[in-house]
Parts: structure tokens; sequence; C-alpha cells
């Protein structure tokens, strides 16, 4: 699930999109309802990806569903030979029994903020983007996005391993990176207050997390870990979080070149320091599937930072045959009729 403040660190824009209670919701959209019915009228435009279905409102351009539905591939089918790499975890993305699949729209409020909204494993916005030459920030949102729900996967599957209470592997792993540090979830509606973030209430009276904004108080603790949304942990989001940023710095993303601007947040943007670090040991064998749980549950993680280049050609994108797999019928059925009339 996840919440309505856009996603992947992206704020929204307010030159492409309104505030999100004026925006306009499709005719005949229903933000409570989550029947296949409604998800057609809300979100007419899907592609399936194993099984998976990667949703978009009809105002979100091809190039961006195109791009969504490719990422969720390589997530997937990290060596791209057409067939997924853990089945277990395709399974459990199909049949959760409470999450649609991957949604994409355009601004935040398209779908309303109803159940139909929290509903998705993830979604991802474009807030007006127009193309994927003319910025990154979809990109960079469809990555966080993407790999937040196969996280949500992952726990579905492996709970023991993945899942984002005490006891499990990640959970003992997020824990490390903390260090001692705060959660600012925590001590902003504490009595004592925060010591390691500078936290306001937003209103007038503030009784809940969410109603404060925090900002984190470099070499306040020793940890290279520390989030500093309130509404977001300790529990699945803090987790979540964490194991994202952790397998991406395993891959080489290098906070995608942000490096001063996210030690607020994450400390080990390279491979090195993430690899290195003493508190980021356990995250680092989890992530690079070294773990001796890898091989006693059968997990098997992404290991392909996506580009959107999809290159395998199984028949799973959409409800009807790819492009070029509808040329080839095409080309087939002409080649047929002019046998028999040639």
């Amino acid at each position: 699930m996840i919440d309505d403040n856009g996603g992947g660190g992206e704020k929204q824009d307010p030159n492409q999109c309104p505030d999100p209670d004026d925006v306009k919701i499709p005719a005949g959209c229903d933000p409570e309802s989550t029947t296949d019915a409604n998800v057609d009228i809300c979100l007419p435009q899907k592609r399936l990806v194993f099984g998976v279905p990667v949703r978009a409102a009809a105002d979100v351009p091809i190039w961006a569903l195109e791009y969504s539905w490719k990422v969720l591939a390589q997530y997937l089918d990290s060596d791209m030979d057409g067939k997924a790499d853990d089945k277990e975890l395709v399974k459990a993305l199909i049949s959760s029994g409470w999450q649609l699949g991957f949604a994409v729209l355009k601004c935040r409020g398209t779908i309303g903020r109803g159940k139909l909204k929290d509903s998705w494993f993830s979604i991802s916005r474009t807030q007006g983007q127009p193309s994927l030459d003319a910025d990154s920030k979809f990109q960079r949102q469809t990555l966080e996005e993407m790999h937040h729900g196969i996280y949500h996967g992952l726990e579905l599957a492996y709970p023991s391993v993945f899942g984002p209470y005490p006891g499990t592997e990640l959970h003992a792993a997020i824990q490390d990176l903390k260090g001692n540090c705060e959660d600012s979830g925590v001590c902003s509606v504490s009595s004592a207050g925060c010591n390691q973030y500078s936290c306001h209430c937003m209103d007038s009276v503030c009784t809940d997390s969410g109603q404060y904004d925090c900002t984190f108080i470099p070499g306040s603790c020793d940890g290279v870990f520390h989030y500093a949304s309130p509404s977001c942990g300790p529990g699945s989001c803090l987790v979540t979080e964490g194991f994202y940023h952790g397998w991406m710095a395993a891959h080489g993303y290098n906070c995608d070149g942000n490096a001063l601007n996210m030690a607020s947040e994450w400390e080990l943007c390279s491979q090195e320091e993430f690899s290195t670090h003493p508190k980021a040991a356990k995250l680092h064998a989890l992530v690079t599937g070294t773990s001796s749980s890898a091989s006693e549950t059968g997990y098997i993680l992404p290991s392909l930072l996506p580009n959107g280049v999809y290159d395998a050609q199984p028949n799973f994108a959409s409800d009807s045959a790819p492009p070029n797999q509808a040329s080839l019928l095409t080309t087939l059925f002409l080649t047929v009729v002019c046998l028999l009339r040639c």
C-alpha cells in the first residue's frame, strides 16, 4: 500500500497537477470500489507481466505504461530469458487477495483517496512528464515504487525472512542499520520529543505522527539509515524503504548521483560503502542473495538494475498480443490467405 504523498520521494508538481482534492475523478469511477468492472473504468489501460497486472489511468501516456511494465518485468526476470526468476514471488503478487497489482497515474487524486487507491502494491505518477527524455523524475519514482511492490510480494511469499516485524532476518538487518537512532514516528509523538530529529507540528494540535514534519540532525546518532517522515514506521514502511535503499546500493544505483542530499536518510550510497560497512553486513547478504536463507527457503531476488528495456519476448505483456506478435500473426494470416487465393 502507498500513502497519498506521491511516493518515491517526489513531490507533486503544482504546474502539472492541481491539489488532489481538485483533481477530477473519471466519470463512473468509484474510489471506494475494487471490483473488476470499476477498475476497468478507473484504470482502463492494462498490461500483464507474468500474470501480474499493471494498470494505468486513461490520461497516462503509453510510454509511461510501457516503461512501467518493463521495469517490473526486469525485476521479476533479471536474466531476461522470458521466465520469472522466482515463481513463488510471482504467485504472491498475483494472488495476494487484497492487492490489485501495480498502478500508474498522472496525478495524486486521479482515483480519489479511498479503498481503490489503497489497494495496490505501489503507485507511480507521471505528474505530467511529457516523455522519457524530458525528465527522469518518473523513472526514479517507478524504480522505487515497483521495488516496494516486489518487497510486499516477498513478505507474502517468504514471511520468516522478509516480514516487517521483529524476529525476521530483514527486520534485524534494518535494526542494525538504524543503530541507536530514534524512530521519528515514535519520538515525534512522545512526551519527551525527539533528540535526533527536529520536528514541528503542522496543525494547531498534533496527536498523530503524520501531523509532524521532521528533519534528521546529522551526527546525532551512530546509524546509517534514518527516516525523517514520522508517518513511515516503525513497521512495514520503514522496512520497505531500508530494503529498497540496500538493494539499490548493492546494484550500483549510487543514490542516482544524489548521495549528498540522501545522506540525511541513507548514508551508504556506493557499492563499496554498502558492502564494507559493518552495520550493513546483514542487509548486504540478504539483498545480494548470499545469505543462507536464500538456499534454505529458495527465494530469488532481482539481480539487475532495471532500465526499462526488456528484450525477452514472452506472451505476457498485454491482454492482447504485443505489437510485434500481432504483426507476425497478421503476416501469417495474409500469407495463408494468399496461398489459398493467389
